[in-house]
């Protein structure tokens, strides 16, 4: 029998095809030196499958938990802040006693809240280092990492690109003197600050959802920080319709099933055996 097409099961969903993701590019890189990232990808490749049927859907939070939980502990103490998002998200799937009406929408309330949380810190930091006020982290970006280079030349163009980069070269600081790197790096913080705390006044919540979600995939174009970003993205459509997150939960499972097909992670898996 499968399980009740919920906000709950599509985030549930989400969570695992974006751990699959996640495993299928360590396989890629390191899976032939590396057997314990074979297993745990076989572990979140059963999950997915298992998702979808009510009498294992429970077995999958636990077995999504144990993989990051496994994680986490392997990469432990520089371990990526983004698995701990997963790992408290399942553990709260997995505190889930029944899916009655009202403690689904406590685990959604939740949900939203450690999302909005998360941006707020990130926002909090960004002003308290203080290298977005006068653009340092963008010119630092634009001048050490080729994504940042090439969306920038296309918000400012490559000229202006090449001589911010002359410029770092020349001074030797990261000090930006371009007004609308400045704008954006101040954009940047206070809308990490700001939109979050809009989620917990209902009027404006679907509004300042739809702006993060605008911003997340504004940062994905730099960053292309896909996990963080699907997991981003889902939690704040939790306030919309049924309809978006069966979408977006699809997309995120065609996304990794490309993912497989586009960097031959099978052959690599089975190949790595030998």
């Amino acid at each position: 029998m499968l399980p009740p097409k919920t906000a709950l099961f599509w985030f549930q969903l989400m969570l695992c095809s974006a751990t699959c993701y996640e495993l299928a590019l360590g396989v890629y890189r390191v899976g032939a030196y590396s057997p314990i990232l074979k297993v745990l990808f076989l572990v979140a490749l059963l999950s997915l499958l298992l998702t979808f049927f009510q009498a294992t859907n429970r077995i999958s939070s636990y077995m999504i938990f144990a993989v990051y939980l496994t994680l986490l502990i392997r990469g432990f103490p520089i371990s990526a802040n983004h698995l701990y998002l997963f790992a408290i998200s399942s553990f709260l799937l997995i505190l889930l006693r029944s899916t009655s009406s009202d403690e689904v929408e406590s685990f959604l309330r939740l949900q939203v809240s450690l999302t909005a949380a998360v941006l707020f810190w990130s926002g909090l930091q960004k002003c308290l280092y203080g290298y977005y006020f006068n653009g340092m982290f963008f010119t630092y970006a634009i001048t050490h990492s080729r994504r940042f280079e090439q969306l920038f030349s296309v918000m400012l163009g490559s000229e202006t690109v090449k001589q911010i980069q002359e410029g770092v070269k020349t001074s030797g600081t990261y000090y930006s003197e371009n007004l609308l790197i400045i704008a954006i790096s101040n954009m940047v913080w206070a809308a990490e600050m700001l939109l979050p705390l809009c989620l917990f006044y209902p009027p404006f919540r679907k509004a300042s959802a739809l702006l993060l979600i605008g911003f997340i995939a504004c940062i994905e174009l730099g960053a292309r920080e896909f996990t963080f970003g699907m997991y981003m993205l889902a939690s704040l459509l939790l306030p919309f319709s049924e309809r978006l997150q069966c979408y977006f939960a699809c997309f995120c499972i065609f996304v990794f099933f490309m993912t497989l097909v586009g960097l031959q992670v099978a052959p690599q898996f089975f190949l790595s055996f030998h």
